[in-house]
């Protein structure tokens, strides 16, 4: 009877003027107040349908909705009425309604309330600050700064400002330099330091950026400086023994680094980095002790119920060797099966499958396995070692590289790809590679670029000389060449990779070529490991294995080392390696 009589009430304004928004919401308004809630609804709906930009109507559907126990539209007719009109409110509402979207994780709508607030009051100093706090939280350390910037225009009075500001632009400075925006961070990072001279994490992040950039002196001067305001910090020592390991003064590195393990004896990270130079620089009893502290920074292998070696007895034992970081780690270090075999023991490894055919006919692998399960048990082993554990374990020092080669082989009745039947003696055979193992990790995406030269510069250097190019080039950059061919049509190259599947599959290749000319990459250790002859292209910071300035390898005997002189500069490595192939296809 009610709803009848209030419909027949609106029935003729409606009749004559039906798209009046305002009628449906005074219809609305009478339902409401006749306990009519669903009706009431629907009229709301119609009057929005019509004006969807009144903001009074938006609220009171909102409050409709509360009433109607939908709060989840509530809260969003709401904010639809706020940003149509934020002055329906009071900045203290803005502000206590952004602190229950903060803590409901909302925070891009809580920073708005913040902005609505101080837009009513420009000295609502609590919502400044909690405008800063969903910023940080938000990452985004520009409005962050912005925030307390603004507070500070307005004339905050609050002391904690200023630092809260410097905070600000230290995350930022964080943030730019890990976008690789060096400038930007350099300049946070001095803003910071403005309004805080003091801490020693400013100056220390601000040495960072400036290393990046190659300002070594004021780099220095900044490292120095956080180390002076607080020298028991291990991670300011960490940070200076980078600085001068990129600067190439590594017994200043090494210092560092040694600081900062008497501050943290369990810094890792300063262990890692310590064994790298050690190792550079070779000396290989140090080095690969402190290589042990590896593995809060690689990935180690799966974690197995046996024993690690420790260098105990291993005659009539049997161990596990498990393979750990790049293949050509593998491929290097697979060596000292013959060692451990030699002392009695049967050796097991446990590595990816694209070695197994390669390892299981090596005399001293008994049994080759898959990378294993966390926990696996394997009945009938005694111990296990990561592969690269073993030079410390046996106590490997310059008199000790086991270096005889071949320690690979290839097994005779591996097939060849159709190319290598029947070749003959002449042209000399060249395998080449010019790109590292692609990966996508941002620190090893910058190893890859590092180690990587364009396939064109390669082409380039090599397209005078009368031999066959074989491309072992495999992966993302195999067809590299492709577009190139019309730069070069007198060249001889043929293309491996289809016939490329494992690394039997290379060795069997590798076996016939004359030479190997390559980027460091896994296929170095391989062809090296057969006793092939092989040149190497380095980068000026190359890896530790590399030693430093040396143009062969105690590692591989019949290894020439070709060095950039600049970092990124192929020049030279290349012209040292066309010299050294033009005198080598005069004398052999």
């Amino acid at each position: 009877m009610i709803l009848s009589s209030i419909i027949a009430k609106w029935r003729d304004r409606l009749c004559h003027t039906p798209n009046a928004a305002e009628f449906y919401q005074q219809l609305a308004m009478d339902l409401w107040a006749a306990g009519q809630l669903a009706a009431a609804d629907r009229a709301l709906a119609q009057a929005l349908k019509l004006a969807p930009d009144r903001a009074s109507f938006w609220v009171q559907r909102s409050a409709l909705a509360h009433q109607l126990g939908n709060i989840q539209r509530a809260e969003t007719d709401q904010w639809r009425a706020l940003e149509l009109n934020p002055q329906l409110v009071s900045s203290r509402d803005h502000l206590q309604l952004g602190n229950q979207l903060a803590q409901q994780g909302k925070l891009a709508q809580a920073r708005q309330c913040y902005e609505w607030a101080i837009a009513q009051d420009h000295q609502c100093w609590e919502a400044y600050f909690n405008w800063g706090w969903v910023a940080q939280k938000s990452q985004d350390f520009a409005a962050e700064v912005q925030a307390y910037q603004r507070a500070i225009a307005q004339g905050c009075p609050d002391a904690r400002l200023p630092d809260r500001l410097a905070q600000a632009w230290a995350r930022f400075g964080k943030a730019a330099y890990l976008d690789r925006a060096y400038k930007p961070s350099i300049q946070a990072y001095q803003n910071a330091l403005s309004l805080n001279s003091q801490q020693a994490s400013y100056w220390s992040d601000l040495g960072c950026a400036l290393t990046a950039v190659g300002q070594w002196s004021e780099a220095e001067t900044a490292h120095q400086k956080a180390i002076a305001l607080d020298p028991q910090a291990a991670n300011y020592h960490y940070n200076l023994g980078n600085f001068y390991w990129k600067k190439a003064d590594y017994f200043q590195a090494i210092s560092a680094f040694q600081n900062a393990i008497q501050c943290n004896i369990h810094d890792a990270k300063s262990h890692w980095n310590l064994s790298h130079i050690l190792l550079a620089l070779g000396r290989l009893t140090e080095g690969f002790r402190e290589y042990e502290w590896r593995w809060a920074t690689v990935q180690p292998p799966p974690e197995l119920p046996h024993p690690q070696w420790q260098g105990e007895s291993l005659h009539g034992r049997t161990i596990l060797l498990q393979a750990e970081q790049g293949l050509g780690d593998s491929l290097q270090f697979i060596r000292y099966a013959d060692l451990l075999a030699s002392s009695g023991a049967s050796v097991w490894f446990s590595g990816p499958a694209v070695l197994h055919r390669l390892f299981a006919q090596l005399p001293a692998i008994d049994r080759v396995l898959p990378v294993l399960e966390p926990g696996q048990i394997l009945p009938g082993v005694d111990y296990r070692s990561p592969l690269l554990s073993l030079p410390h374990q046996c106590k490997t020092d310059w008199a000790t590289i086991p270096n005889q080669i071949p320690y690979l082989t290839v097994d005779p009745a591996w097939p060849l790809p159709p190319p290598f039947k029947e070749l003959p003696a002449k042209p000399k055979k060249i395998g080449i590679v010019w790109a590292s193992g692609y990966r996508v990790e941002d620190e090893l995406h910058d190893i890859y670029l590092d180690k990587s030269l364009s396939c064109e510069l390669l082409l380039k250097a090599l397209q005078e000389f009368p031999v066959m190019l074989y491309s072992l080039q495999v992966g993302k950059n195999a067809q590299d060449y492709q577009p190139l061919m019309g730069q070069f049509p007198d060249l001889n190259l043929v293309d491996c990779s289809p016939w490329i599947q494992d690394f039997a599959d290379t060795a069997a290749i590798c076996q016939q070529l004359d030479l190997l000319i390559s980027v460091d990459t896994s296929v170095v250790h391989l062809a090296g490991g057969l006793g092939k002859p092989t040149w190497v292209l380095l980068p000026a910071r190359c890896d530790w294995r590399w030693l430093l300035d040396r143009p062969d390898s105690p590692w591989y005997p019949t290894m020439r080392l070709f060095r950039q002189a600049k970092p990124g500069d192929w020049s030279e490595p290349l012209q040292q390696a066309r010299s050294a192939l033009s005198n080598w296809l005069t004398t052999s």
